[in-house]
């Protein structure tokens, strides 16, 4: 019978313990009742691009209670509320405010609503739609210079602006890097097979993997089909015509760079990993 009455009594505290927790949750967030007192206006949309854009509305009347939390709630689909996804504003007077919406997806279109709220619940303003810009060839987008998309458009590749003149051998001469490609997509993992193979400090594939620049730190040296992709778009990349490195290696003690040949067209080289030669990172984007 202690047994029993034991097991109850614990039973009956999880069941308050996880009772309490949720309506503590549940209080700790805004109040979704709408409230049509809360007058929001002027809701408009700016600064577009692949990935941001910035919502501008106006509190006119905060219903009687003071604003304890204003934004943007916003959705792919119609009317959007606090329980879409949201981005709050700093402030909560009644006035004019801005909110700057990111990590949204590139040629999509989005629902966006200004919403403000009290003690008493949640007003929203006039709803307004906007696409994001479509990714192109020569856009500026994620660090670098875009001049791959493939066939999803959602799927592509960057260059490093220029400005870093870089130059490096490829590698350790007669050590062999096994496993390289030279399709586009394999020059993540050929990077990470060179500096396995050799751990020389410097190398072309070392300087891309630690390179950090415009808040990214996942660059790497093109594979050789990627290089050329690159090469073939040098007008937006800006390439001048110096040989650089590829991350494909051809056996133990040469690799193949990139150079443009008299029309300008691009043209593979075999060249000796300890050729000192012009090096641009790169780094793919996924959304």
């Amino acid at each position: 019978m202690k047994t029993h009455t034991k097991i109850y009594s614990l039973f009956m505290v999880a069941f308050f313990s996880i009772l309490f927790t949720n309506c503590q949750k549940e209080s700790a967030g805004i109040n979704t009742t709408v409230n049509q007192d809360i007058k929001l206006s002027n809701t408009t949309v700016s600064a577009i691009t692949q990935i941001r854009a910035t919502i501008t509305a106006t509190i006119a009347s905060n219903g009687g209670n003071a604003i304890t939390e204003r934004g943007v709630c916003y959705d792919t689909v119609p009317n959007p509320t606090v329980s879409s996804t949201k981005k709050t504003n700093d402030t909560t007077t009644v006035d004019s405010f801005s909110v700057r919406i990111t990590q949204l997806k590139p040629n999509k279109t989005y629902y966006a609503r200004a919403y403000a709220s009290n003690s008493k619940g949640t007003g929203y303003g006039e709803e307004v739609t906007f696409t994001t810009h479509e990714i192109k060839i020569g856009d500026l987008f994620e660090g670098g210079i875009v001049f791959h998309i493939d066939a999803t458009g959602r799927h592509g590749i960057v260059a490093a602006r220029e400005g870093e003149d870089y130059a490096a051998v490829w590698g350790c001469m007669g050590v062999s890097a096994p496993g390289t490609a030279t399709g586009i997509g394999t020059g993540i993992a050929n990077t990470s097979a060179i500096m396995k193979a050799c751990s020389t400090a410097g190398i072309a594939a070392r300087w891309t993997n630690q390179l950090n620049k415009d808040s990214f730190g996942d660059w790497y040296l093109p594979s050789k089909d990627e290089l050329t992709e690159m090469f073939a778009h040098r007008d937006v990349v800006i390439l001048n015509g110096a040989m650089r490195w590829s991350s494909s290696e051809i056996d133990a003690n040469t690799a193949w760079a990139l150079s443009f040949d008299q029309s300008g067209n691009p043209v593979p080289v075999p060249q000796d990993k300890t050729a000192v030669l012009g090096v641009r990172a790169v780094r793919s984007f996924n959304f």
